[in-house]
């Protein structure tokens, strides 16, 4: 299971949209540094307000593609208005009240990308930007901490540390799953060096 972002129950407060004084559900995630409350669920009851705030906030952005809040309504309520991106307030205007999920990571989640889909070499996430496909679109950093040129990784030891962390990446497993197969692997071997002797000394003994 990969990353999940936590989840809250809130009642939302000093905003000056309809939502205020409902209790929603709101997302908070690591890519923006939990800075803002995503607004991810809310009650049947709840719905009308909800639509009309979002209909003010895009109308006050100028993202709004309707003439009018009819209009607005009526693609709501036949499931065709498309958000033009997340609804967010700051933690000022939530009070939680109640945690759904918490934060959850996998302990497998990659930190490193390939830079070229059939390229051999890898690179941190953190050192990339990407392209709407989800592949990589630049790579920044090595140049600022290392005097080989562009391109020219043959030898670089961050490169070197870049792949042989992709190397454990691939197999899927965490470090204590890594451990524990190891230590089966002793054990096992242990014991087919017992049955092995025992076979060895009951074949001599005959």
């Amino acid at each position: 299971m990969g990353y999940q972002p936590k989840i809250i129950r809130g009642k939302v407060k000093g905003t000056g949209y309809p939502i205020d004084g409902r209790e929603l559900l709101f997302s908070l995630w690591d890519y923006d540094n939990y800075e803002s409350y995503h607004l991810s669920g809310w009650r049947d009851d709840d719905d009308e307000a909800v639509m009309l705030t979002i209909h003010q906030s895009e109308e006050e952005a100028g993202l709004c593609g309707f003439n009018t809040l009819e209009d607005f309504a009526r693609a709501w309520e036949e499931g065709e208005y498309e958000a033009e991106g997340a609804f967010c307030l700051a933690p000022d205007n939530v009070d939680v009240s109640e945690i759904i999920q918490e934060e959850k990571r996998s302990s497998t989640d990659r930190l490193t990308v390939k830079v070229f889909p059939n390229d051999k070499d890898y690179a941190l996430k953190c050192m990339c930007s990407f392209a709407r496909n989800g592949e990589v679109d630049d790579v920044d950093g090595c140049e600022d901490f290392c005097s080989l040129r562009e391109g020219e990784c043959d030898g670089c030891g961050f490169q070197e540390a870049f792949n042989r962390l992709a190397a454990y990446e691939n197999t899927g497993l965490t470090p204590n799953e890594i451990t524990a197969l190891k230590s089966d692997n002793a054990r096992l071997h242990k014991l087919l060096e017992e049955l092995t002797d025992t076979l060895r000394k009951d074949s001599t003994s005959q």
